[in-house]
């Protein structure tokens, strides 16, 4: 989890570098990171529980995020990857917020387990 959400904040502080950027080398691959930031939230979301593996409960079940705000994340990471192809330099900033928005919901799955 440490290692992940270092990986987040890594990428938001690298895509709003590349916001200030002239270069366009970095268009094709700023289209894969909100996805991906979705995508392990998602996926966390999913997953069992440790503090209770024993009983086999997931993230989803009794926390504080719901999974309408999954959803939203992974709508608005869609969104992102849509908006970086026609409009590079929002659609890099929208990148920056997706990373951030991933990276609290992310922290905030394992609150009220």
């Amino acid at each position: 989890m440490l290692i992940a959400l270092l990986a987040l904040l890594t990428g938001l502080i690298v895509s709003l570098l590349c916001t200030l950027s002239r270069s366009t080398e970095w268009r094709s691959a700023a289209s894969l990171v909100p996805v991906a930031s979705a995508a392990f939230v998602a996926a966390r979301f999913y997953t069992f529980d440790p503090y209770y593996l024993m009983t086999l409960r997931r993230m989803s079940e009794g926390g504080n995020v719901a999974g309408r705000w999954i959803a939203a994340l992974v709508v608005i990471a869609l969104l992102a990857v849509v908006v970086t192809k026609i409009l590079p330099r929002i659609g890099v900033a929208m990148t920056s917020f997706v990373l951030l928005i991933s990276a609290v919901i992310a922290v905030g799955e394992g609150i009220g387990h």
